[in-house]
Order: structure tokens, then sequence, then C-alpha cells
């Protein structure tokens, strides 16, 4: 699939949690977006910048696009879409990414799922993707934020969890408040649980860099393969990062 240029618009925009728009663009020209779950789109937010955002919709929507934004970030694109009204136009260049499922889906592997933040936008067209290609596979999905305000597509997630037996969700916030009886634990520590499965697994990291760092090292105590793990960032890499795969959300 070869990247193109799209014009779309503005279909939907609506708040979610603290920090987030939930956004769909239609697409004008070209009128069909051919794409691979867990891939991104590099969006013209003017004055010559772009920047990129995954795609959280599934590849079987291919007349649309969901993304979810993060619109408290400070430069051009939070002011880009904070900006945005219905019916507006938006450019932007699609597909790109290569954080992307095997062709095949084993039913002998487990998925793992780790995301924080707005990093649950390509995790989630990889899940619908996944159970729509089969729905016997055996996946995990930990979902970790500040606030439980902030639990991204909660309603999707927990019915997928419902019709799919071999769907577990997991959730946890960092700051709990009095009302909140579930996990407070980081990612990494509730996913140690589930390192003695990893052979058979494909593991698939997007968020944040901290969190993202400590379960790679947790895969590398237990001598993951490389070949095993999946990350997209939204960070460039410092300097001791060089070694990690250059797949970034800007």
């Amino acid at each position: 699939m070869t990247p193109e240029n799209f014009v779309s618009l503005v279909t939907k925009k609506e708040k979610f949690g603290t920090r987030f728009f939930i956004m769909d663009f239609h697409l004008e020209k070209p009128k069909v977006l051919e794409f691979t779950a867990g891939q991104y789109v590099s969006v013209d937010v003017g004055e010559g910048v772009r920047r990129a955002y995954s795609i959280a919709s599934s590849p079987s929507e291919k007349s649309k696009i969901e993304l979810c934004v993060d619109y408290a970030t400070s430069g051009p694109g939070g002011q880009f879409f904070r900006d945005l009204k219905i019916g507006d136009a938006v450019n932007f260049i699609a597909p790109l990414g290569f954080f992307v499922l095997l062709a095949k889906i084993n039913l002998d592997t487990t998925y793992y799922f780790l995301a924080t933040g707005s990093g649950i936008a390509p995790i989630k067209s990889h899940i619908l993707n996944l159970y729509e290609r089969e729905p016997n596979a055996k996946s995990v999905l930990y979902f970790g934020t500040k606030l439980k305000e902030d639990f991204l597509y909660k309603d999707v997630f927990e019915s997928l969890e419902r019709k799919y037996p071999n769907f577990r969700y997991v959730v946890t916030i960092s700051r709990p408040d009095n009302d909140w009886k579930g996990n407070t634990k980081y990612i990494p520590e509730l996913f140690e649980k589930d390192l003695n499965g990893v052979k058979n697994a494909e593991i698939f990291l997007c968020g944040n860099p901290a969190m993202m760092q400590a379960v790679l090292g947790l895969l590398k105590t237990k001598k993951v393969s490389e070949t095993q793990i999946h990350l997209e960032k939204f960070t460039l890499p410092t300097s001791n990062e060089t070694n990690l795969p250059k797949v970034y959300n800007l």
C-alpha cells in the first residue's frame, strides 16, 4: 500500500475525559483508504508542519478514519486540532508505519497489547482487526492512565471482552480517587505475571516511553526475542534509546 495524499472532512469531534478528542474524518479524495491495523497518518497542521497520529478505527472501515488526539499538548498539532470544526477539511498522507500484526493469526499465540494514554489508538485498531479476522484469537490488553475519566474506549473493550472469551481487558490508574477499587499498579508490574508465557506470544507496546522502557527491561531479563516485540513511540529517541525501532508518533 503506497502512501497517498488524502483530503478529508471532519464529521465528528467529541471531547473525552480530561484531554482527548475522538474524531472522525470522512475521506473525500481519494474515497477509500486501504491500510493495515497499527498504521498512522501524517497530518498537515499548517505552515509546512506535519504531525503523525495513529488510526484508531478498523481497516474494514475504508471510507473514514478515526483518530484519538491529545488536545492538551503544546505546539502546532494540539492547536490545529483544538481549532478544527465539523466540516473543516484536513489533509494527510497515509498509510504509514510498520507497527502491524503478522499476516497470519496463530491460535497458539497470545497477543499482548500494552498501552497508555492516546497510545491506545493503534491498539484499538489492532484488536478490532484481530477479532474480525479470527474470533478465536487469544489476546490481553493492559491499558493504563492517570485518571479514571481518561479510560479511552472503555465501552468498546468491555463489549469485546463479553463477546470474545479469549480476550482479557486489564485497566489500571496511577492517581485513583477514593471510589476506585481496581488496579493501581503500573503496567509493567501487572504484565510481569504473564511473562512465563511469552514463548508463544507477540507483544505490542504503545504510549509512555517510561512504561515501554520498563517493559522492555522485563522482556530482556526473560530473554524474549526481539522478533516478538513490536512498539510505537510518541517521542524521538534519546541517546540511550537508539537501539529501539524507529517508528514514532510525533
